[in-house]
């Protein structure tokens, strides 16, 4: 019997969170690069399911207890929805766009 990895949608409120059956298994790819890059791609057949219906750009897949954020999810059939070519880009990469404007005055020692 293969054990695959359960593979999760979440809406970006929170609200909604269903387990993917539509992924197709063998165009499923995640590609790590330290520092660089951590992002999963694969194409999801509709199978009418929520999880199908989920696959929305801000929503997030959740796999490995490890949160992407949806930035793709394309049709792949012209004028149909039976398809969906989705990328999924760790949350981590979003934290890089994070800035606090705010500033701290003083001075400030570390100490071990």
């Amino acid at each position: 019997m293969i054990n695959f990895k359960k593979y999760r949608v979440q809406d970006r409120e929170g609200k909604y969170d269903e387990t993917l059956t539509c992924i197709d298994r063998g165009s499923l790819s995640n590609s790590e690069e330290m520092n660089k890059t951590n992002q999963i791609d694969f194409t999801a057949i509709n199978d009418n399911s929520i999880g199908y219906q989920l696959l929305q750009n801000e929503n997030y897949i959740v796999f490995g207890g490890q949160r992407y954020r949806i930035k793709q999810a394309e049709k792949d059939d012209e004028g149909y929805d039976f398809k969906r070519t989705v990328s999924a880009t760790h949350v981590w990469f979003d934290c890089q766009y994070v800035y606090q404007y705010d500033k701290i005055k003083g001075t400030k020692k570390l100490s071990a």
